[in-house]
């Protein structure tokens, strides 16, 4: 039976049956010898025993199968520095849905087909000879008993800069053995930091199931289950959070958007520096105090959109001789937020204003003296300007320094907070080299400054 012995599937095909089967690696039952982990294996056998009577098996497609994301071992109702773990075993399964293997029902009536989101289409290998459609598959998530109020999540270590983007989206299915759990169960999404402490939440509370004899795309993959964020919403209401006084950033601060998603944020989570992806499932507090068990399947996240802000940059640079007096040399240099060369990518173009002045000149002072006097007075003088202006936080690196600054009190505290993560830098200097005093008369005494 499904759900039973490992069996995740089973498909009839020309009067023959065919089960899938995922066995955990990790839930070996008992080992021969000193083994001590899975770093070392070299051989793999199987065994068939214990049947009645001759039959005919066949395998295909043996092979390991991997996950990117991983099971959250911690308790996520608790909150604080230290982990702990859950307290009871919901019986909770990562897996993946396919193509390949789950879009035929084949008659049976409590089969949920799968079938890819609405406007996207299979890969395809050109070369092959003809072209074949690659498998497509999404991940799995499924809970026996799951406690009222309580959590269940796969996660992910990942390296992203979402500063420059707008949207984040992604497609979710539900199912349940059971008709009441339809809009009393929901999922969610964390990205940050890390997954306790510094992170943003987006909680679709109530999940809308389908029916297991649904065939079509969009039924498939309801439109009211779409989670569809963006980011600006996200930040703002880190920045709502902040501007409230004596606020414990190490608690949950949620607000609820206008499409019902509730945003959460806790500590101060960063966009440009996204460690961790939690996606995970949930059976809210509400009126129903019972267990739950359901199953999601999530597919094709992804950003839609950026942001299309361009800069300039500008570098001018004047030579002058005055005569026989001085020569000038001044340049400047101006680039904005937004500006990129053509090589670079989004998120590499320029996050500062920055603005670059310098004046020099070489001066020859003896020219307003005396020729007589024989004095030969050469002097160098400088400066340089260097200001940069960062369009987000430096402490604050998602955040926009406006949006900072206008949650301060007071113009003192703004100022002050400016100057501290503005960056500017003024050089000046002055040189007198090899100066001296010439003799002009030939026939004069000498002297100990004469040259």
């Amino acid at each position: 039976e499904i759900g039973k012995e490992y069996i995740v599937d089973k498909t009839v095909s020309d009067g023959q049956n065919w089960f899938l089967f995922r066995v955990p690696v990790k839930n070996f039952t008992s080992t021969k010898g000193t083994i001590n982990g899975f770093k070392s294996i070299r051989f793999m056998r199987m065994y068939l025993t214990d049947f009645e009577r001759p039959v005919v098996l066949r395998f295909a497609q043996m092979q390991m199968v991997g996950q990117q994301y991983r099971k959250y071992t911690y308790d996520l109702a608790r909150t604080g520095v230290q982990e702990s773990p859950e307290t009871y075993d919901a019986r909770f399964t990562v897996g993946t849905v396919s193509i390949e293997e789950n879009s035929q029902i084949n008659g049976d009536a409590n089969k949920y087909s799968y079938d890819l989101p609405p406007g996207w289409d299979r890969d395809i290998d050109n070369t092959q000879r003809p072209p074949l459609r690659l498998n497509e598959q999404s991940m799995s998530l499924t809970v026996t008993g799951l406690r009222h109020g309580d959590s269940r999540a796969a996660y992910k270590n990942v390296n992203l800069d979402l500063m420059f983007r707008k949207r984040l989206r992604m497609y979710i299915h539900m199912h349940s053995d059971n008709p009441s759990d339809d809009n009393e169960v929901g999922a969610f999404l964390r990205i940050g930091t890390d997954l306790t402490q510094n992170y943003y939440e987006i909680d679709i509370s109530k999940l809308t199931a389908t029916r297991s004899s649904s065939r079509d795309r969009r039924e498939i993959w309801p439109e009211a289950n779409e989670l569809d964020v963006l980011l600006a919403d996200l930040i703002n209401v880190k920045s709502a959070r902040n501007k409230e006084l004596g606020r414990n950033y190490n608690e949950p601060y949620s607000v609820v958007a206008s499409n019902g998603r509730i945003h959460t944020v806790v500590g101060n989570p960063d966009l440009s520096s996204i460690r961790v992806m939690m996606i995970g499932m949930r059976n809210p507090k509400t009126s129903q105090v019972r267990s739950k068990s359901f199953t999601i399947w999530v597919n094709e996240m992804h950003v839609d959109g950026f942001d299309e802000t361009g800069g300039f940059a500008t570098l001018a640079q004047v030579n002058a001789k005055l005569a026989d007096f001085a020569t000038v040399t001044a340049s400047g240099r101006v680039e904005t937020f937004g500006f990129g060369s053509v090589q670079q990518r989004i998120g590499e173009r320029s996050r500062n204003f920055t603005s670059d002045f310098g004046i020099s000149s070489n001066i020859l002072l003896d020219k307003l003296l005396p020729q007589q006097w024989g004095f030969s007075i050469p002097v160098f003088v400088s400066y340089d300007n260097h200001h940069v202006k960062p369009k987000f936080d430096p402490l604050n690196p998602d955040t926009e320094l406006s949006t900072t600054l206008n949650n301060l009190r007071n113009p003192e505290e703004r100022d002050g907070y400016r100057r501290m993560v503005e960056e500017s830098a003024i050089r000046r200097g002055i040189n007198f080299s090899n100066v001296r005093k010439t003799k002009t008369n030939p026939n004069a005494k000498n002297h100990f400054y004469d040259y």
